[in-house]
């Protein structure tokens, strides 16, 4: 390999070498009867890994023109193995199990500048909560509990 500053891979490209290089020892050290799947949103990722004999799933993505009825949500369906549109309740429950706790700011209408708070790991979770995989919801500031869904 020539050296040089126009002749070094960038750290993208290192970065991108060493998630296919991780995903061919992880398939070398074990057996998944599934196999193992690459999921990724970059194109070029994606075409490399097919050449490399790596399954892999390439979410596009979606082009959703606007809307005067408002904004859809979608969501990547690993069973429809595409984008669908979701309601805004899913949407926000799945943000709310990602990063554990989220805020949600009304800009307009009766509501505005209303904050409510969606929480995952409440304090009062009880074990029916976890079965049940209920969330806190709370008005931010007011320290209410709105409800528990």
């Amino acid at each position: 390999m020539e050296k040089g500053p126009d002749k070094m891979p960038d750290r993208v490209t290192i970065n991108d070498r060493l998630i296919l290089e991780g995903i061919k020892d992880l398939r070398r050290q074990r057996s998944f009867p599934e196999g193992v799947y690459l999921v990724s949103s970059d194109k070029d990722v994606s075409r490399l890994a097919r050449l490399e004999g790596i399954h892999t799933i390439y979410p596009a993505v979606p082009s959703l023109q606007e809307s005067p009825d408002g904004v859809y949500s979608v969501r990547y369906s690993l069973e429809a193995r595409t984008y669908v549109l979701c309601s805004i309740h899913c949407f926000l429950w799945d943000l709310t199990h990602v990063f554990s706790r989220i805020r949600a700011r009304c800009l307009s209408g009766c509501q505005a500048g209303r904050v409510l708070e969606l929480l995952y790991y409440y304090p009062t979770k009880l074990v029916n909560d976890w079965i049940s995989d209920k969330l806190e919801v709370r008005e931010f500031g007011s320290g209410l509990v709105a409800n528990t869904v």
